[in-house]
């Protein structure tokens, strides 16, 4: 494969790998036509689906396109520390964005049967420096190894590089995304080419890609970084290019190990069309689970509100002074109290507690409007949607609780509005349960296991009836 300009120029057949003139139509040596076909009747190079772009130039237009594919699609989910629904430079981690791509673990694989992902991972990276790295390593050596050992076998040598790498980071019951393993296949294959090649040229080159071998290892030991990739990835070129891939004088001997070459190679082709088959089925699964997550972000957000404040209004019923109050002094209270109402017991007075409570309340209000705005999945999810915002309203035309209305009756007044609200409430968590069957997940897949302990405490706390006989059955 020659760079640049053609004219006057030598490059490898992609067959026989004889040097030939550039811009020749046929190889004098084997009688490959284009460069393509070791010779009539033979099996066609599975590359020329790609037409006459460089492999190299490929690979990191994939690997570009799929990191933007991963920015615009978690556009529409909120996400931990701030993708939510506005664009991010970065890959979200909650939800699982690259998870839902395809990243690479045990669980996933092994335990789900989702084998596809030891390869997709290979397209997937963390962040724009991760991606920047790959893709100038690829830069650097791709060129070379698509330059020495043509489109075909370098084609084997990266996706089978890929896939060594995510086998290696199962085995080591971790996970990982990026093109490092492939890149690692790529450049341990360039060094065992060679190797191979007892020249002063084959030399030389050899100790350039120890040396950039040598500088992967040390990159290896980095935070975050998945040294099983670097070595699976490594292995398998390695393994390739000494015992797999020939060199260029036994490939000009046998034309049987050109044909197994593109055969191995329309494989690996048709491995990776595959692969980003089941990565968009499995988005599409996904994406019925992010808009769970999402409607459980703000539902979930809204009750640790009302908790708050019923649980601060409890705390304030739970003193009779009329005049500073000390915490110490509170029967049976802890130091919680001080937590809440002020910075020391000295400084709580009846007026820091009624700004206290007005605050809680507001913030209870507040989330009216967040609960109109909200996403409406089905029409079970809206009805209750409603019914808690009715709830609210209800509550919220009601002026916050102070404690001298707390003195006055020694106790909360009783509401029927959060009765209604925690009714409505363990609805939704059967909505959810359903939803979890039906998608064949458990809760705590799609949720996080906070979130599943928080509402199961909530609910256990509050006992909130529902019209639900029996609640859905989640595996």
């Amino acid at each position: 494969m020659a760079w640049g300009n053609n004219e006057n120029k030598l490059k490898a057949c992609q067959s026989c790998r004889a040097l030939i003139p550039a811009n020749a139509a046929e190889c004098e040596s084997c009688g490959a036509a284009g460069h393509h076909v070791a010779e009539a009747g033979s099996l066609s190079d599975p590359l020329e689906l790609l037409g006459a772009w460089p492999v190299t130039m490929i690979l990191m237009m994939v690997n570009v396109v799929v990191y933007a594919w991963v920015l615009i699609y978690q556009m529409q989910f909120p996400g931990e520390g701030g993708a939510g629904n506005g664009f991010a430079f970065e890959p979200i981690r909650f939800p699982d964005v690259l998870g839902a791509f395809g990243s690479v673990s045990a669980p996933e694989v092994r335990g789900a049967g989702e084998w596809w992902r030891v390869l997709a991972y290979a397209f997937l990276h963390g962040g724009v420096l991760h991606l920047g790295m790959n893709m100038y390593g690829l830069w650097q050596a791709g060129r070379m190894a698509e330059e020495l050992l043509g489109r075909t076998q370098y084609l084997v040598l990266y996706v089978l590089s890929g896939i060594g790498g995510g086998l290696v980071i199962i085995a080591g019951n971790t996970s990982a995304v990026g093109a490092s393993g492939s890149l690692f296949g790529v450049i341990a294959g360039l060094w065992a080419h060679s190797y191979r090649r007892d020249s002063v040229l084959g030399k030389g080159f050899q100790q350039y890609m120890m040396m950039w071998l040598l500088y992967g290892v040390a990159m290896s030991f980095s935070p975050r970084v998945s040294w099983q990739g670097h070595l699976g990835g490594a292995l398998v070129g390695a393994a390739l290019a000494f015992f797999v891939l020939p060199a260029e004088d036994l490939f000009r001997q046998s034309m049987r190990r050109v044909r197994i070459t593109q055969a191995i190679a329309a494989l690996c082709l048709l491995a990776v069309v595959v692969t980003f088959g089941f990565m968009a089925r499995n988005l599409g699964r996904v994406r019925e689970s992010f808009a769970v997550v999402e409607v459980s972000r703000t539902l979930l957000n809204l009750t640790d509100n009302l908790r708050e404040r019923d649980r601060l209004q409890l705390m304030a019923a739970m003193t009779h002074k009329d005049s500073i109050l000390r915490a110490d002094e509170v029967k049976g209270f802890n130091e919680n109290f001080t937590a809440a109402f002020g910075d020391a017991p000295d400084k709580i007075t009846e007026a820091k507690i009624n700004q206290t409570l007005v605050t809680a309340h507001a913030a209870v209000c507040a989330d009216i409007g967040t609960l109109e705005r909200m996403q409406v999945l089905d029409a079970e999810i809206g009805q209750i949607q409603e019914r808690m915002r009715t709830a609210l309203q209800a509550g919220c035309a009601k002026a916050a609780i102070n404690l001298s209305d707390l003195k006055k009756s020694d106790a909360l007044r009783s509401s029927a509005d959060k009765a209604s609200y925690d009714a409505a409430f363990a609805d939704y968590w059967q909505w959810v349960e359903k939803r979890a069957v039906l998608s064949n997940q458990r809760v705590d897949e799609i949720l996080p296991k906070q979130w599943v302990e928080f509402v199961r405490s909530y609910l256990k706390r509050n006992n909130p009836p529902s019209d639900k006989t029996e609640p859905t059955p989640v595996r």
